[in-house]
């Protein structure tokens, strides 16, 4: 069918068709317009003027075509609508609304000039959809999509949660993990400056707990995970990247309160029944509006949030009562002159938001924004967790053990946008974040130090000579005091970045350059035990302040100070690549990415490290550099389909505080002991052992005694004891170190997507997006925590490795020397299949399933190295962690959306909708305790920390003779394996 209009010229635009995954490269923050201009022959018109202006603000960009009749018009306002003028000598003005633009995305138009007095008859045929710069899988989310998503808490999490690659772990402060990686993997911006955790402790990967920004402040929210644009780097996970929302011509004022409580929830979750108060309040205002018509305009946003919740656990589900937590209360309080502050019935979370930004139209393509960011937060952390409900001494943490976890944020960001000719277009970007991260125990008195108290009444019996270490089974315990991970934890962060990139638009090619310098300085103090972890083996040994056994971490070089860590990590960015328009249906995108790390200042030097292993704790990331290439296509080859691939090399994004982990933790700068009472026997005295350093009997029993009896906390350690430690030096002080031979880690991505837009017939109709995904991840480099201070010492009847204590050192001590080093072990497909509808009538639907398989060998679940070395399973070689599945692989996910979107009362906007989320769980294993040795050098695998880690071995049981490594009793003891088998 052919439509006749009586029109002097036409537009045909190729609007971009929004699906549930829509490429982007969102690190920009602006857009572009670009095409063609022909005369109704179809030969091109060099010399027409295209002015392309954004309506609610008025900034125009003013173009002029080439000899070949192209124009770019880049640097552009985000949103829209915009309006596209067309004109030339001898030719009819055309003039055509093309809609909104997206971040990165080049919106591509076809512009036909018709003589003066002349008409044009344009054809009724679908329009096409753009071809989208970006080539990696990715979603979009607008303004209008993000106002109405279902977002009862106003988490920024719950927009990412709508991209099928996306995860959020409940478990772990509904952290983010995209496409099966370490959610500290991901890189989060805000108008393209890195807004995410500038040290890798926040777990759930965001700058603080409910992020940084507003969600009325956004005016586009995207996540993609293989973009070939050679500004998007630091991440292997994924990219989150938001765009905040602009004021225009017209004054706007929205505000909101959103209000939940007890009331307004179920009372039952399957077999479990809710208990404790909860009421959240969130209050939202935002007002946007011109200063200068046409020429600056503003838009501030606040958000407030007060949110109470339980606790997850109350104390009578540990079995213990009132008068328990009352007595020990009130011996803390004659005894020690210290207030447990009782129990914490409640988790209190406040989080305030202020986002200001300034839009200023210098001159005709030369745009100015200026943003200023606030953000406030602060949790309750520390609480018990449910897993002591069946543990076997259940611990309950009082109030004072509790702490105060948040973050103070500031940030600024100026930006200059200049179209400085038809063909060349800059952006120059300053940005500064000031970042103060809170772990303050409640109360305040970091000095006092952990208190853990068994419950029962006297000392249980024990067996002579052995140290009375242990509740009796199924008592329960109390701790209060600060503990030992906020007894000296102090951190901030600033940093400084300029950003600069360069836009060549030279007949079919666009090219791009980029140059930055990021420089962050970091004071980081972290010191474990410094006011000691203090054990009662029973009430009565706190009332007598009597305690049974001290961990305590003392500083060698002076005070406190002396451990802090300040450093700087900084690092060199260029890139340059080439966006080739091989055919209006066929882009090419091909560039390299080279980041250079520059880290100036060195951890403290360990003389005993480099003795017993012939190399420094001193390496870091200095001069350490990773070269990114980068390659993608688009091919549009049918009106209704399109293929998109890309190749690429993603690294950095490692946390900070891993690297930091050596600076904290040189060896020289805290010597850790731990003070054992071992009760005498038939009268005689109690004797005392303490790990870690070399004193006669006699010294040993004096220094014990004056640490154990008498105990007043932290401030009351006796001098004799210090003074050993500091004596001691640094020779068996616990060191992190970065191997010498360490490589920045990176991953290699392959992804390829496809998306069909299908004509059901007469009764479904047509406009149904058909799309699929499929990515596979190759490791290049990762990340592995290995203890230098373990050696081989044998193989074991299963074929493990077995491990000792290297020479000279404690084979009783707990001291370690953690090396950060590297794997290439690791890979993962993700496989994504997607639909999305939307009818004329406002009805819209959508669904997604995602397909996960991803293998990995340590998976970085802690901020301490230790931990990371620690929280894995172990296979042949206990060292090192066992290769397998990973922690963050989900096999199966499946989204739907349903809803409305439409205007039913008037002209006022109604939207309803419908989002489920259903996935598999977390995969486990099962594993074996090596309890010969306690919980940190068993004899059997011989390494520190892992004794409940080993997994276990599975032996052949197809026939008696199968397995070398196992011998059967009688033959029916065979028989019974393989048919349980």
């Amino acid at each position: 069918m052919k439509l006749k209009y009586l029109l002097a010229a036409s537009i045909v635009s190729l609007a971009a068709t929004t699906t549930i995954a829509t490429p982007a490269f969102a690190q920009e923050t602006t857009s572009s317009v670009r095409g063609d201009v022909t005369d109704q022959n179809g030969a091109p018109i060099a010399g027409a003027t295209v002015t392309v202006t954004h309506v609610p603000s008025g900034t125009t960009s003013t173009q002029t075509t080439d000899a070949a009749g192209s124009f770019n018009a880049a640097g552009l306002r985000l949103g829209g609508p915009f309006l596209v003028e067309v004109s030339a000598d001898g030719y009819e003005i055309a003039s055509q609304e093309i809609g909104f633009l997206t971040a990165g995305q080049a919106q591509r138009i076809s512009v036909a000039l018709v003589e003066q007095g002349q008409t044009i008859v344009v054809t009724g045929a679908r329009v096409r959809s753009a071809i989208t710069l970006a080539t990696g899988p990715a979603t979009v989310l607008t303004a209008r999509d993000i106002a109405g998503v279902a977002n009862v808490q106003r988490d920024i999490r719950n927009l990412a949660a709508r991209d099928p690659l996306v995860t959020l772990d409940a478990t772990n402060g509904n952290a983010i993990s995209i496409a099966g990686q370490n959610n500290r993997f991901n890189r989060f911006t805000v108008d393209g400056v890195a807004f995410g955790d500038p040290f890798g402790l926040e777990s759930g990967g965001l700058v603080s707990s409910r992020g940084p920004v507003p969600l009325d402040a956004i005016g586009e929210f995207s996540v993609e995970t293989a973009p070939v644009d050679i500004q998007q780097g630091f991440f292997q996970g994924g990219a989150i990247n938001t765009q905040l929302k602009s004021g225009g011509n017209r004054f706007t004022f929205l505000g909101g309160a959103y209000y939940q409580n007890d009331d307004l929830r179920g009372t039952r979750a399957r077999e479990l029944t809710r208990v404790g108060s909860f009421e959240s309040q969130i209050y939202t205002a935002q007002v946007t509006g011109p200063i200068i018509k046409d020429k600056l305009f503003f838009a501030v946003t606040y958000e407030r949030t007060r949110d109470t919740v339980p606790s997850d656990v109350d104390p009578t589900q540990l079995g213990l009562t009132d008068a328990d937590i009352s007595q020990i209360n009130s011996i803390a309080s004659s005894v020690y002159n210290f207030d447990t502050l009782g129990v914490a019935n409640d988790i209190v979370e406040s989080d305030d938001k202020l986002v200001t930004k300034l839009d200023w139209n210098v001159a005709d393509g030369h745009r100015l924004t200026a943003t200023y960011i606030w953000n406030e937060s602060s949790l309750l952390a520390g609480q018990t967790g449910t897993g002591q409900i069946t543990a076997a001494n259940p611990t309950y943490n009082l109030l004072s053990n509790n702490y105060t976890q948040g973050a103070v944020n500031h940030f600024g960001i100026l930006q200059s946008n200049n179209q400085w000719s038809d063909n060349f277009s800059t952006v120059l970007r300053v940005s500064y974040a000031d970042y103060v991260r809170l772990q303050v125990p409640i109360g305040g008195n970091r000095d006092f130090g952990q208190f853990l108290v068994c419950l029962d009444p006297t000392n249980p019996t024990v067996a002579p000579g052995n140290s009375a270490s242990q509740c009796s089974p199924g008592q329960q315990r109390l701790q209060f005091g600060p503990d030992i991970s906020r007894q000296a934890n102090e951190l901030d962060s600033q940093s400084l970045a300029i950003e600069f990139a360069a836009t060549l638009k030279a007949n079919n090619h666009t090219l791009k350059f980029i140059a930055e310098r990021r420089r962050q300085d970091v004071r980081n103090l972290f010191a474990q035990r410094v006011s000691g972890a203090w054990y009662f083996d029973s009430i009565a040994d706190l009332q007598a302040q009597r305690a049974n056994s001290l961990d305590i971490a003392v500083p060698l070089r002076g005070g406190i100070d002396t451990v802090t860590a300040d450093f700087q990590n900084n690092s060199w960015t260029f890139g340059l690549s080439d966006t080739i328009d091989v055919t209006d249906t066929l882009t090419l995108v091909a560039g390299v990415r080279y980041d250079l790390f520059d880290s100036p200042d060195r951890p403290f030097f360990n003389q005993d490290f480099l003795n017993r292993f012939g190399f420094t704790n001193t390496s870091t990331l200095n001069a350490r550099d990773l070269f990114q290439p980068r390659f993608g296509v688009n091919w549009a080859p049918t009106d209704r389909l399109q293929i998109r691939g890309s190749a690429g090399l993603f690294g950095g994004g490692s946390p900070l505080v891993w690297i930091s982990n050596s600076y904290s933790n040189p060896g020289p700068t805290l010597g850790r002991v731990q003070v054992n009472r071992v009760p005498g026997t038939g009268g005689a005295p109690d004797t005392f052992t303490i790990t870690g350093l070399s004193l006669t009997p006699e010294q040993r029993n004096a220094i014990g005694a004056a640490t154990l009896n008498g105990v007043t906390g932290g401030t009351g350690l006796p001098q004799s004891l210090i003074d050993a430690i500091r004596t001691a030096g640094t020779a068996t002080a616990p060191t992190n170190a970065i191997d010498p031979d360490f490589d920045v880690p990176s991953t290699w991505r392959f992804a390829a997507s496809v998306d069909y837009e299908a004509n059901l017939g007469s009764f479904l109709g047509d406009g149904w997006n058909f799309g699929a995904d499929v990515i596979y991840s190759k490791v290049n480099n990762a990340l592995e925590w290995t203890d230098l201070r373990s050696v081989p010492n044998g193989t074991l009847p299963d074929g493990r490795v077995r491990y000792t204590a290297l020479a000279g050192q404690d084979i009783n001590g707990q001291n370690t020397d953690i090396l950060l080093t590297n794997t290439e072990f690791g890979d993962s497909w993700n496989l994504v299949a997607r639909f999305n509808k939307r009818w004329d009538a406002g009805f819209f639907l959508n669904g997604s399933y995602t397909y996960q398989d991803v293998s990995d060998q340590n998976p970085g679940t802690s901020s301490v190295a230790f931990s990371n070395y620690t929280n894995t399973v172990v296979g042949d070689d206990a060292n090192f962690s066992a290769q397998g599945i990973s922690n963050y692989q989900r096999d199966h996910q499946f989204r739907l959306g349903l809803g409305f979107d439409g205007e039913i009362f008037g002209e006022n906007n109604t939207r309803v909708e419908f989002f489920y989320n259903v996935r598999s769980g977390q995969r486990y294993s099962y594993v074996f305790n090596d309890p010969t040795g306690g919980a940190f050098r068993p004899a059997v695998l011989g390494v520190q920390g892992r004794s409940q880690r080993g997994l276990i071995y599975v032996p052949n049981v197809s026939s008696p003779t199968a397995d070398p490594r196992v011998a059967y009793a009688p033959t029916s003891t065979s028989s019974a394996s393989r048919t349980s088998s």
